[in-house]
């Protein structure tokens, strides 16, 4: 009779934590915990681990063999991860994450080809309204949670308006990730002033340090080489 393979599953911390949210304490045990020694500097492997969650904080990593004699709230639920590797999130910090509701539309066209229609910022303007970027920066931010990426750089390139750059950051807020949206200022878009954009960044910048959010605000500018020398010392001295 042929016999079932489970495949093992990956358990990622900061999934971890965000369950804890919901339970004083966790405990993961009898699990394959990859994890990192701050002592040897190295990678560490932990084979029939336990991983204990308090609050929203992992509170310890050590051998299921020690859960008798290690520190455990009474109240702690015990999970299982037999089978399973924990392993913590990972860091992504390239993505543009807004492109994904017309992901494979452009899968194969050229470099140029792609830069006059998947990345043209008056096409966008057209066709991203507030509601559309920001289920597609949604689902771009959910696929990479899915796949285990915790952190994200977003290279939010689509931030053309006002509406699309706060519909952006609000996805992103939402969706529980930590990371950084990188907005890119331009003196090219229309209806949109550098001035404008700079303002709208600090606003946006004010508001999730004032939240203590996991989402902080990031610069990004592309034309160093090629931009007029006002609008690069602009960006400079912003910058600082």
């Amino acid at each position: 009779m042929p016999v079932k393979m489970r495949k093992p599953a990956l358990l990622f911390f900061t999934s971890c934590i965000f369950t804890g949210v919901f339970a004083k304490s966790i405990l993961f045990e009898h699990g394959t915990i990859i994890s990192f020694s701050e002592e040897n500097q190295q990678l560490e492997v932990i084979r029939n681990g336990s991983l204990l969650i308090t609050d929203d904080r992992v509170a310890g990593i050590f051998p299921s063999s020690r859960n008798n004699a290690t520190a455990i709230p009474p109240d702690t639920e015990r999970i299982s991860a037999d089978g399973d590797i924990i392993t913590p999130g990972f860091i992504d910090t390239h993505r543009h994450t807004w492109q994904a509701a017309h992901r494979t539309l452009g899968a194969d066209s050229a470099l140029a080809e792609y830069l006059v229609h998947w990345a043209n910022t008056t096409l966008i303007s057209e066709v991203y309204d507030r509601e559309t970027m920001y289920y597609s920066e949604m689902m771009g931010l959910c696929e990479g949670l899915n796949s285990g990426v915790t952190t994200i750089v977003d290279y939010a390139t689509g931030s053309i308006t006002e509406e699309a750059t706060r519909a952006g950051v609000a996805a992103m807020v939402d969706s529980g990730v930590r990371g950084t949206f990188g907005f890119p200022m331009s003196s090219a878009h229309s209806n949109f002033t550098l001035e404008d954009q700079m303002a709208l960044w600090q606003e946006l910048a004010t508001q999730q340090e004032s939240a203590r959010s996991l989402v902080s605000m990031g610069l990004v500018y592309e034309t160093f080489d090629i931009g007029a020398p006002e609008e690069i010392q602009a960006i400079i001295d912003f910058a600082r």
